[in-house]
């Protein structure tokens, strides 16, 4: 096995006891699913983390996190390949950078399409980063649809990054 394999074992082993879409199967996961998985694990559990005051709810929140996370990167990695993923990113920043709320920047890949939307204007957050609220539609060709809101923050790079 090789240690991507293991590393997405480990993650099903602790997500809902492997009830992720794909773990039973690990030997058919795509290098794309696995890749997700991972990727989407562990930035789910720093989500998570930040969630919960007591170290027991800390904890959960971590787990629930992972697991949440490790399941819609499991999916988005089941159909979306890397030009995919480089147009919805495209599609985001700009969304974000340059619509108004409401406003939707439509994208299109070889494999998904889909919407970004920022729901609302920018804010300062207690860091004093510039936030903003957003949609996220992704339509896979399988017809399987995802859509997210969450709260992305300006990095110093100048990039919008998902935080919540």
């Amino acid at each position: 096995m090789t240690a991507l394999k293991t590393l997405a074992a480990g993650l099903c082993a602790l997500t809902l006891s492997g009830a992720l879409a794909g773990c039973e199967t690990l030997g058919d996961m795509s290098d794309r699913e696995m890749t997700g998985t991972i990727v989407g694990g562990a930035l789910g559990g720093v989500v998570g983390s930040q969630f919960g005051g007591r170290h027991t709810d800390r904890a959960m929140m971590t787990g629930l996190g992972v697991a949440l996370g490790a399941y819609v990167g499991n999916r988005i990695g089941h159909a979306m390949d890397e030009r995919d993923m480089a147009r919805h990113d495209q599609a985001a920043q700009e969304a974000m950078w340059s619509h108004r709320s409401g406003q939707p920047y439509a994208w299109q890949g070889d494999n998904a399409s889909g919407r970004v939307a920022p729901m609302a204007d920018a804010y300062r957050d207690r860091d004093g980063r510039s936030c903003r609220r957003f949609n996220d539609t992704v339509t896979f060709r399988d017809g399987y649809r995802r859509s997210v809101e969450g709260t992305a923050c300006l990095n110093a790079d100048g990039q919008w990054v998902v935080v919540g």
